[in-house]
């Protein structure tokens, strides 16, 4: 039973994602390219790699900012701190999200401002607010959590198990089941990082001696995921004693971190959640929301 839980961990369900960091960056095809040069699958022609890198040229994956990020508020933007990055907080009074749609440092405060769809001035994104000044779905990536007996419980090998809360909008289709997943440090020092809770779609079985007792859903009948959603197919090969474990989940698609619930605080880990609208190796191009922290997973 210790062995599946390390292995499981590795999942997260985290996925590696792409970002425009020091070395080499992503093309859109997924493979590296170093310094600014172009290859083949960025063709934004703005002499800088990657997608996903924050630039606002066109064919590299990013959304269509249009000068957002020049620096000048323009028409339909409500900030403009002159780059595409949503920064991390502590904010600066100019911070401002990544399609310049809002003021990082207001959200939160309780008062409305331009950009926010509400903001309620508190830090739990189960309510009807989430600490993104943004709508609670209650779908995939809402913030969640899971009870039995009354009392909250920490996190399972098992994620679907339990009575879990504030997903009532997830809409699984065949073959998958409704999931929590949320942040934990699982035997063998293995870091999940799932600021808030992470309401996922999910199948997941396991092969070997060591694994735990059902899979969840019907991993091999898992072909497609509800419209707005990203399948990533994740398998993590077994071999000398150690289970393999095969993941399909239904990413939440976006187009940018406004979707993400960038500004999530997480509580296990004491400091800041890292939600943003990427793409990852295995989302076929596509940009979804993800914790950057479990690149390293």
């Amino acid at each position: 039973m210790i062995r599946p839980l390390m292995t499981y961990s590795t999942l997260g369900l985290g996925f590696v994602a792409c970002l425009a960091v020091a070395g080499p960056a992503c093309t859109d095809d997924g493979s590296a390219e170093a310094g600014n040069t172009e290859t083949a699958g960025d063709g934004d022609g703005d002499g800088y790699p990657g997608d996903g890198d924050g630039d606002p040229g066109d064919g590299d994956g990013d959304p269509d900012f249009g000068d957002c990020g020049n620096g000048v508020v323009d028409d339909g933007e409500v900030c403009d701190d002159g780059n595409n990055v949503t920064e991390y907080p502590p904010f600066a009074a100019g911070d401002c999200i990544d399609d310049c749609s809002m003021v990082l440092a207001t959200c939160n405060d309780g008062t409305v401002d331009p950009g926010e769809d509400c903001d309620d001035g508190n830090d739990d994104s189960k309510d009807a607010c989430t600490t993104s000044c943004t709508t609670n779905s209650m779908g995939v990536h809402a913030a969640c959590t899971v009870f039995e007996d009354g009392m909250e419980v920490d996190p399972l090998f098992n994620i679907s198990e339990g009575d879990i809360q504030n997903c009532d909008n997830v809409e699984p289709v065949a073959g998958t089941a409704v999931g929590c997943n949320r942040s934990w440090q699982y035997i063998g020092n293995n870091l999940v990082y799932a600021a808030g809770g992470d309401c996922q779609i999910i199948a997941l079985e396991c092969e070997g001696d060591l694994c735990p007792p059902g899979p969840i859903g019907d991993y091999p009948n898992v072909s497609a995921c509800p419209e707005g959603h990203v399948l990533i197919d994740k398998v993590i090969e077994g071999g000398g004693g150690v289970p393999e474990i095969r993941s399909k989940v239904c990413l939440l698609a976006c187009e940018s971190d406004r979707d993400c619930r960038w500004n999530e605080a997480d509580v296990f880990w004491d400091g800041p959640g890292e939600y943003r609208c990427k793409t990852t190796p295995l989302s076929g191009g596509a940009r979804v929301c993800n914790d950057g922290r479990n690149n390293e997973l």
